[in-house]
């Protein structure tokens, strides 16, 4: 299921059986890889990390984009490249720049 190779990723995002948990697929796929390929709404294929060293390494590299702009920006929700941003990118995906106690 969670293997990069293979050519039908499951869907993400997967149905919620209980409204106050994830998906029980999600607990699967952490146990099997912490970074594996899913299938989005729109059949653009993209990367699922549920492992905390991984998910670490992704987000402090400069490698990636977060920009809703980028072309490849993945759409998890039909619609949600329509919702207006005010001119600015998603705030709590940029790192912050550390600040200093006086």
């Amino acid at each position: 299921m969670t293997d990069p190779a293979t050519s039908n990723p499951p869907p993400f995002p997967m149905p919620r059986t209980c409204p106050f948990g994830p998906p029980p697929q999600y607990e699967q796929i952490r146990r099997e890889a912490p970074i594996s390929r899913v299938t989005l709404q729109d059949g653009k294929q993209a990367w699922l990390i549920t492992g905390h060293a991984v998910a670490r390494e992704f987000l402090s590299s400069n490698r990636i984009s977060s920009s809703r702009a980028n072309p490849d920006f993945p759409q998890v929700a039909p619609g949600v490249a329509t919702v207006p941003l005010k001119g600015r990118s998603s705030p709590w995906i940029h790192p912050s720049t550390p600040t200093t106690g006086a």
